[in-house]
């Protein structure tokens, strides 16, 4: 897992209600056993979306950090994807 410093929050939205649940059932299906958030996967909580690309933003509220994970809509799974990097909350926009 990569970590960010620095983030450009002028694409990102907060995740509306109706994209919520889809983008959690993604979420899930592309989290398999080999990637870095699959025993936080159930606590995981969609906050914000990248309008400019397929980057979403959860947060796990067991930890310090949040985390920016690339949805790559694939038809499997693979340990490798999706891309996910953190970072601390306390360097999220306080909209977030």
């Amino acid at each position: 897992m990569c970590e960010c410093d620095e983030m450009d929050w002028i694409s990102w939205e907060l995740v509306e209600a109706n994209q919520k649940a889809l983008l959690e059932k993604q979420l899930q299906y592309e989290i398999g056993v080999a990637h870095q958030l699959y025993d936080a996967l159930d606590r995981l909580a969609i906050v914000a979306r990248d309008g400019a690309s397929d980057d979403i933003l959860v947060v796990d509220p067991a930890s310090p950090f949040a985390y920016i994970v690339h949805l790559t809509w694939p038809s499997g799974t693979d340990a490798a994807f999706p891309h996910t990097y953190s970072i601390s909350k306390a360097l999220l926009p306080l909209s977030f």
